[in-house]
């Protein structure tokens, strides 16, 4: 849960830029497997983890708030309005 409100974040602040939400979940692959040596079953490396995150994700809801983490304008969705130039593009049903 704590990974999602960092990638949350991320997506949220860079406008909605899927490209730098995925670098940070290779990036933390990278470290949660290679520095930490998780998949090995090293149980201090899991709570070393988890703490970390948590933390980090603490520090984000402190200073960002909780505005940061929630959509405030509108989804990107194409709706047809009557006079639109989308619908005066339409082929009209005879």
């Amino acid at each position: 849960m704590a990974w999602s409100i960092q990638y949350t974040w991320v997506f949220n602040n860079t406008k909605g830029s899927v490209l730098l939400a995925a670098v940070l979940h290779g990036a933390g692959n990278v470290w949660f497997g290679g520095y930490i040596d998780v998949y090995r079953g090293h149980f201090g490396g899991i709570v070393v983890f988890t703490v970390v995150m948590a933390i980090v994700s603490t520090i984000i809801v402190l200073l960002a708030g909780p505005t940061d983490l929630s959509r405030t304008n509108e989804r990107n969705v194409l709706e047809l309005e009557r006079g639109s130039p989308v619908e005066a593009a339409r082929p009209v049903a005879i």
